[in-house]
């Protein structure tokens, strides 16, 4: 029998593996065992204790018997069994604005969070889901980063079904606010109301700031042409009307 952390024949490292023997005759003289068809062992007496960590992670076979005092011995028996000692896989998805830098998780307070918890061998038994200082709760499903702006802990506590655990705890930035983005024309230019008037060699630089998350990208549309990445200044070559939207 097993004594400790157990599911399914597959055992954590501080489960014991319990042999033990009765005889009502001559009595129990001692048992046999060998593991992994390796060199036959025995004891003398009627209780065995194997400590699974002694054994290496992964699959195992235990062969075992007993014999009494008058040298009857019993037929062997074969148990095959895990030695799991690793914990869960877990990690933090986010679907919507992301962006990662050191330890840092960025993410919009449109986001979506969701925690994917793995355990290739007993399996995942519990997921706990902790925010700041609030108490820990069952994670059940995806759900939405805390709304007030700012830095927040995002904990998570995953145990197996032999009760090996993680403990995974990340950083997250909530970062509501969009990007400021802005232009200036480089070169000869005039205005006229709301319409600048410039010469072909005059640039057109943008640019944008974000004290939270860092810019990721500046786009720009032009009349009617596709929008595209902002990448270095650009230069209207053609004369002509032309109306120029910026984000």
């Amino acid at each position: 029998t097993f004594e400790g952390s157990n599911y399914n024949f597959i055992a954590t490292s501080e489960t014991q593996i319990v042999l033990s023997a009765e005889d009502n005759g001559a009595g129990v003289d001692k048992i046999i065992y060998k593991i992994d068809g390796g060199k036959e062992q025995s004891v003398n007496k009627k209780v065995k204790k194997i400590k699974v960590g002694s054994l290496k992670t992964g699959k195992h076979t235990l062969e075992y018997s007993a014999v009494d005092y008058v040298k009857n011995q019993e037929k062997w028996h074969k148990v095959e069994f895990r030695h799991d000692s690793a914990p869960p896989d877990v990690e933090l998805l986010v679907k919507g604005g992301e962006f990662r830098q050191d330890d840092v998780v960025y993410v919009s307070n449109a986001a979506i969070l969701r925690i994917e918890s793995t355990d290739d061998q007993a399996g995942v038994d519990t997921t706990f889901l902790r925010i700041d200082d609030n108490p820990d709760i069952p994670y059940t499903q995806p759900f939405s980063p805390p709304q007030v702006e700012g830095v927040h802990w995002f904990s998570t506590i995953i145990t197996d079904r032999v009760s090996n655990q993680r403990i995974y705890k990340r950083k997250l930035f909530i970062d509501a606010s969009p990007p400021a983005t802005d232009f200036r024309l480089d070169g000869a230019s005039y205005w006229n109301g709301d319409t600048a008037i410039i010469r072909k060699e005059t640039k057109i630089v943008f640019s944008a700031t974000d004290l939270e998350s860092s810019v990721k990208t500046i786009w720009y549309c032009m009349d009617s042409l596709p929008c595209q990445i902002y990448e270095k200044p650009i230069q209207i070559e053609k004369d002509g009307n032309y109306k120029i939207v910026y984000y």
